[in-house]
């Protein structure tokens, strides 16, 4: 009977040393698991600071951009009163030419002068519109450009945002695991 006792404490020793060692190997599994999980996170954050210091430089572009467009929109802005104001000059030049031409009869030689300064300052007026009309064209195309490049900083700024997002949602749920 002793014999039997000590088999049947025998045998419940072995039992609870299987359990202890699988307790033991699952312990040691979970610590694995949490260390894989951590190490996950260290990189997660360490892509969050790297995404967030990509947000901080899309940020300053964007902001270097917009001062860029205030900037082109006030020389548009300056360039196309330019404009007007000569278009109003080449107006009146054009006015003051056929008033000269009516009174030709009366002062002939000095009408042909007349004509001549008015001719060479209206060429000279419609240079320069020329030439401001192209710088306009120039500054609505700068405009444009930067306007789209605004557009295309605005989509990655989302697409960050989304992602820091999505980080921070995993963050989350890893801490909710590791406190489970």
């Amino acid at each position: 009977m002793r014999d039997e006792g000590e088999s049947s404490y025998g045998r419940d020793v072995d039992r609870m040393r299987s359990e202890q060692e699988a307790k033991d190997k699952e312990l040691d599994d979970t610590r694995e698991h949490l260390k894989n999980v951590l190490d996950e996170l260290e990189e997660a954050e360490d892509s969050r600071d790297a995404l967030q210091t990509d947000l901080d430089k899309l940020e300053m572009a964007l902001e270097k951009i917009r001062r860029e467009l205030e900037q082109n929109t006030e020389e548009l802005i300056k360039a196309t009163a330019e404009v007007d104001v000569l278009r109003a000059s080449c107006e009146e030049a054009e006015s003051a030419r056929s008033k000269l031409e009516e009174s030709q009869a009366q002062q002939q030689v000095e009408h042909e002068k007349n004509i001549h300064e008015l001719e060479s300052s209206l060429r000279t007026a419609e240079k320069t519109i020329k030439e401001l009309e192209d710088n306009q064209n120039n500054l609505q195309s700068s405009l444009s450009t930067n306007k789209k490049q605004a557009t295309l900083a605005l989509k990655v700024l989302k697409k960050v945002s989304i992602t820091l997002g999505i980080v921070e949602v995993e963050e989350n749920l890893m801490m909710t695991t590791m406190h489970s």
